[in-house]
């Protein structure tokens, strides 16, 4: 990332969703993943959600849940990561997933899962970077795309 990355990541804000910012977050998932149908209403309220704002504009968000796995360890389960396509590549996805995982390491959990895309690489870059790994593919997942699920620890 360069000096105008950086630059732009000291002027994001990240913190939880409030619910007024929710129909915000609905379109932007909708320009990340123009084929995948909308969440049901509340979706966002109800999973935890983290924010990016840029001047007060809403320019990423991850939602996901923790929840005891088979072996009842607490697990983070990724469920969306967008990222405004004007402000990709500068940090943003990466800075909120980091906040996800710090949350979640607050309330106990020490595992991960999540799902990307085989052809989505910023996704796996940071997925690799949080100590993850692929470890199965799902044929056909998104919208008759594969996808692959990521695991790891939360260190």
């Amino acid at each position: 990332m360069g000096e105008n990355g950086q630059a732009l990541l000291l002027m994001i804000d990240i913190r939880p969703m409030a619910a007024t910012e929710e129909a915000a977050v609905r379109r932007l998932f909708a320009d990340c993943h123009p084929a995948i149908p909308t969440r049901p209403p509340g979706w966002y309220v109800v999973y935890p959600t983290i924010v990016a704002l840029l001047d007060g504009t809403v320019v990423g968000f991850t939602s996901f849940s923790v929840s005891p796995n088979p072996n009842g360890l607490l697990t983070l389960y990724g469920n969306d990561l967008c990222v405004a396509e004007t402000v990709r590549r500068r940090g943003i996805g990466q800075e909120l997933a980091t906040a996800r995982a710090t949350l979640a390491r607050a309330v106990g959990a020490t595992c991960f899962i999540g799902v990307a895309e085989r052809d989505n690489a910023p996704m796996r870059r940071i997925f690799a970077r949080q100590g993850a790994h692929p470890c199965q593919v799902l044929r056909g997942y998104w919208q008759g795309r594969d996808a692959e699920v990521w695991t790891g620890l939360l260190s």
